[in-house]
């Protein structure tokens, strides 16, 4: 049939893509045969969904009382201040930052739904769970005690083994190091931890043994010979 012939046509591309790695040859295939546009109202379903969830998170983490989140593991960067913060502070209180830590705020949750919705749609095209299939987007876990907390970004399994997938978009000399596969301990930390959180659940479908980074280069321009996108 179509379909079965479409599938065998993306394994056989993935065997000899060009784009190194786990998800980013699906990625590169799609991408390069498909224009990414919402198209249907369960498109936009997914959209508001997504939304909310992302909104509850974000609302979780100016109210709730304080927690340690994978995120503020290793290297200080403006989102881990930003988070130790507000994780804190009165939530009716002024925000304590500026325009250039809102901007990256904005930027940052932007990058994250512009993926997560490039992954529904890749899913819908696919139309394979032993290729590609996605388990949840914005999953809240959390420790026993809950004062271990985090959100995973996505959960999918790619070729049967189920990944925890963390997006991040950084500049083009830290998005080419990931390609060449030198990650910051801060990143591998916070991939472990998710990891841990996740396997520690009780109520868990599965046990997860592997993360991937996958990162947006935030610098790249039509031509370039390197990909916009790495992963880890």
């Amino acid at each position: 049939t179509g379909r079965e012939g479409r599938v065998k046509d993306i394994k056989k591309q993935v065997r000899h893509a060009q784009a190194p790695g786990i998800l980013v040859p699906l990625v590169t295939k799609f991408l390069t045969e498909n224009p990414v546009e919402v198209e249907t109202q369960t498109d936009v379903d997914f959209l508001m969904g997504l939304m909310k969830l992302t909104m509850k998170r974000e609302e979780d983490r100016r109210t709730g009382p304080g927690y340690f989140s994978p995120s503020s593991l290793g290297e200080p960067c403006v989102r881990k201040a930003f988070l130790s913060r507000h994780a804190v502070r009165d939530p009716d209180a002024p925000s304590p930052y500026g325009l250039s830590a809102h901007y990256y705020f904005l930027t940052g949750n932007f990058i994250h739904l512009k993926w997560q919705f490039l992954l529904h749609k890749m899913e819908q095209w696919i139309g394979n769970s032993t290729i590609f299939q996605v388990h949840g987007y914005e999953i809240p876990i959390a420790s026993k005690r809950g004062d271990h907390r985090g959100t995973l970004d996505v959960v999918a399994s790619i070729y049967n083994e189920p990944w925890v997938i963390d997006f991040k978009g950084l500049n083009s000399f830290s998005a080419q190091k990931v390609g060449m596969g030198i990650i910051s301990k801060s990143y591998r930390m916070q991939l472990v931890d998710y990891l841990v959180l996740w396997n520690s659940q009780k109520a868990k479908p599965f046990e997860i043994k592997r993360g991937l980074l996958f990162v947006e280069d935030k610098g790249w321009v039509e031509g370039s010979k390197v990909s916009p996108f790495q992963e880890m």
